[in-house]
């Protein structure tokens, strides 16, 4: 089999070491691309190092050129027809079955959150195994991912790769995972209610330093052990960061059980952003702010009242789809200073701008 090539053009750098190892270490051909190569000229064709097998690229790589995934994906699909692409978030630790149909329905095989040589290590087939099926490759060598990996990971002073998950190892002290979940969820159980941060209230959450506390205080671990074990909880889908940007932390970051977002992946994304544009949706104006014109933006808390009244969603709940919305680069602040934020503040959709 010939040796297969994939292109990397992401907005970390440490994103593009990880998967260069990952990929390299199964003998997969690696090129970076650099924000010198335009990505457009790339998917017509027109960039000297434009041949690949499979492009992986940030969404925000996209953005920094004014370009949106609906823009991109059918383009390269059309005149590329031969390179496969595949989209990430890297800012994300984690992204919803919406998001994923959203970017499979604009012609990428997937779309991938942030990723660690941890996080890689430990869900090998999730991640590093779905780009090799895409790209016809044997099973993923986990051997070799290891050594790779590791290597890496010692360069980088990351402490995530374990070797043995940490709930088997709990097992054999009595400790297990669902009924860990049970008790966390139940009557005696973590602090959920609702909570505010820079002027959005998430509802029904906690927190995850106090998270952290009640494991390690109901099963009797240190504070480490308890941190690992809510990790693992958190990679099974117990639970998730209320925006699903952050890990586990111990520190003040706002979780919701799982089911509370249900509401919101049943939302298609096309169709909101073209409510949202269409005649019934936000008000677009042009606007001023300290004496500069922002043309053709709307506001952070009409948005969040329209979404309100058309799907019929809590405030909380549309201000996190509002901040999908952001996080996919179909809307963005209008200085980009700003995450979605129910307030004064203006914002733009990126298909209303440059492309």
């Amino acid at each position: 089999m010939a040796t297969k090539t994939v292109l990397i053009a992401q907005s970390a750098p440490q994103q593009a070491e990880v998967w260069r190892a990952a990929l390299g270490s199964q003998g997969v051909a690696v090129a970076v691309i650099t924000r010198g190569v335009p990505l457009v000229d790339l998917a017509a064709g027109a960039s000297r190092r434009s041949s690949g097998d499979l492009l992986l690229v940030d969404l925000a790589e996209l953005a920094a050129e004014g370009v949106t995934l609906p823009a991109f994906g059918p383009r390269l699909r059309t005149r590329r027809p031969e390179l496969k692409l595949t989209v990430t978030l890297g800012t994300r630790f984690e992204v919803a079955d919406a998001e994923r149909r959203w970017a499979c329905a604009h012609g990428a095989t997937d779309l991938f959150p942030g990723v660690s040589p941890g996080r890689l290590e430990r869900e090998p087939e999730r991640y590093l195994g779905r780009v090799l099926g895409e790209l016809e490759c044997p099973p993923v060598d986990l051997d070799g991912l290891r050594v790779s990996l590791r290597a890496l990971a010692r360069e980088a002073g990351d402490t995530a790769i374990v070797g043995e998950r940490l709930p088997v190892a709990l097992a054999g002290r009595g400790i297990d995972l669902d009924e860990v979940t049970a008790r966390m969820c139940g009557p005696g159980g973590v602090d959920c209610r609702d909570r505010r941060y820079r002027l959005n209230v998430y509802p029904h959450c906690f927190v995850g330093t106090e998270a952290v506390e009640w494991i390690a205080r109901t099963y009797a671990l240190d504070r480490q052990t308890a941190l690992e074990l809510g990790e693992a909880m958190l990679e099974r889908g117990v639970f998730e960061h209320v925006v699903k940007q952050h890990p586990l932390r111990d520190g003040h970051f706002f979780y919701r059980f799982a089911g509370a977002v249900d509401a919101l992946d049943a939302i298609d994304i096309d169709e909101l952003v073209a409510r949202m544009t269409g005649p019934e949706g936000v008000a677009l104006a042009d606007r001023r702010y300290r004496g500069r014109k922002y043309s053709a933006c709307f506001v952070g808390q009409d948005a969040a009242a329209w979404i309100v009244r058309s799907y019929r969603l809590a405030r909380a709940d549309a201000v996190s789809l509002g901040q999908r919305l952001v996080d996919l680069h179909l809307v963005h602040h209008v200085v980009d200073e700003h995450d979605f934020i129910d307030g004064d503040y203006f914002y733009r959709f990126f298909t209303g701008e440059r492309g």
